[in-house]
């Protein structure tokens, strides 16, 4: 079962990230919480669970050998990442749409007044 909220926070999550390069730490590494999220989705069927799980299948072949075992051993992975794995030529998809920035708060005190 999917929670739109919260599958809405793992996209932004995900997407904002690796927009930025913040799904991969200073050695080159993906940053646990990105790629955690990035198996989730890939394991709801989110309707664009071939991106995510291109995504973790790309994150994990970035790890280091004894900590993609550790990882391989501790969770089951969605068969869409499995299915990656098989394969040679593994690569993060293209970025899509740059996100946006949120606009900013207007108290509603503050807040124009409708135009009738």
């Amino acid at each position: 079962m999917q929670t739109p909220d919260l599958c809405s926070a793992l996209i932004r999550l995900i997407e904002r990230d690796f927009h930025f390069g913040r799904h991969l730490d200073v050695e080159g590494k993906p940053d646990p919480d990105w790629l955690y999220a990035c198996l989730a989705m890939a394991a709801i069927g989110h309707s664009q669970r071939d991106r995510y799980a291109a995504f973790a299948a790309a994150a994990i072949g970035l790890l280091y050998s004894d900590a993609k075992a550790a990882l391989l051993l501790s969770i089951e992975l969605p068969p869409a990442v499995a299915r990656l794995l098989l394969d040679d030529s593994i690569s993060f998809p293209q970025p899509q749409t740059p996100p946006q920035p949120a606009a900013p708060y207007t108290p509603p005190d503050q807040a124009p007044d409708p135009v009738s």
